[in-house]
């Protein structure tokens, strides 16, 4: 998608990705600035564009296609506004970077576990375990690689990019109980070493699709397969944009073999598990897990 702000424009968006866009611009400046979510990627990108004369004259906000300086309405595209909200006052550089740090995608989640089964421990050094876990009806909007092929999901460029986003797009209950738990996962690159990492979000292990693969370390952080996740049909996945398009999404399982490659373990289109894998640089669909604690509950 390009923006245009007098003779100079910007591309902000693709044709593949949800994203959001913010304009910010301060009355009697030249100047445009322009926030994107920059979805796949840790940070929102910033550009500032100038017009060569100042705009201070009436003129349509237009979308979905561009308006030239005679009127006509020109290069028609197809696409769909999902949110849309005008300031009249500046709400400021910070405000903005808030603003366009998520893109408003509603994340249907179900209860994972519950109950008398073994959760996951909280990272506080408590003891405690969390009371419920999440695990996402929908895959994310946006896709993503694993990362690289050694570190397991502790070094992996996916657990950053959750653990930095995600906490920006959820409102201040939700943030206060949701926690950091202790997160496991082989090392990869064909090593059985174990890491560790604590994180609010994240997303399953292969054994909690997939009772067959019942062994350590992920049936020592959770006792049982998710209940609703043990057969092919249940663990097919589609993003909310899209319902009837399932998709491969990645569990966060490196191989731990001797033989083979260094692929991680994913659930195929079609919710088979056997001999599904993807290269971990690799783009594929990211089923979102998460935590809560609470002393009440």
């Amino acid at each position: 998608m390009q923006l245009k702000w007098g003779t100079t424009n910007a591309n902000r968006s693709s044709t593949d990705q949800r994203e959001i866009i913010v304009l910010r611009h301060i009355a009697g400046e030249e100047k445009l600035y322009l926030y994107s979510s920059n979805a796949a990627n840790n940070n929102v990108a910033a550009t500032t564009l100038s017009a060569i004369r100042s705009p201070e004259h009436e003129y349509t906000f237009v979308l979905g296609c561009e308006k030239s300086d005679v009127g006509a309405y020109l290069r028609y595209a197809k696409g769909t506004v999902y949110w849309c909200k005008i300031w009249d006052a500046d709400l400021g550089d910070e405000k903005c970077q808030e603003l366009a740090a998520w893109v408003h995608e509603t994340i249907p989640m179900e209860v994972a576990k519950y109950g008398d089964t073994q959760e996951y421990y909280l990272s506080d050094g408590s003891s405690k375990q969390a009371n419920i876990t999440f695990l996402a009806k929908n895959l994310l909007g946006t896709s993503k690689g694993y990362g690289a092929r050694s570190g397991g999901w502790a070094t992996s460029t996916m657990n950053k990019w959750l653990n930095t986003r995600l906490p920006k797009a959820i409102s201040p209950l939700w943030k206060s109980l949701i926690k950091e738990v202790k997160v496991k996962s082989f090392n990869g690159d064909k090593a059985n070493t174990i890491t560790e990492s604590n994180c609010k979000f994240y997303i399953p292990s292969i054994y909690e699709v997939d009772n067959n693969y019942n062994r350590e370390p992920y049936n020592g952080e959770t006792d049982n397969t998710i209940s609703y996740m043990v057969s092919d049909e249940n663990r097919k996945r589609a993003k909310v944009t899209t319902p009837n398009k399932y998709e491969a999404y990645y569990t966060r399982t490196p191989n731990a073999e001797q033989f083979g490659t260094d692929y991680v373990k994913t659930v195929a289109d079609d919710g088979s598990t056997q001999n599904s894998f993807i290269w971990p640089s690799s783009d594929a669909g990211v089923l979102l897990m998460f935590s809560v604690f609470a002393d009440r509950l």
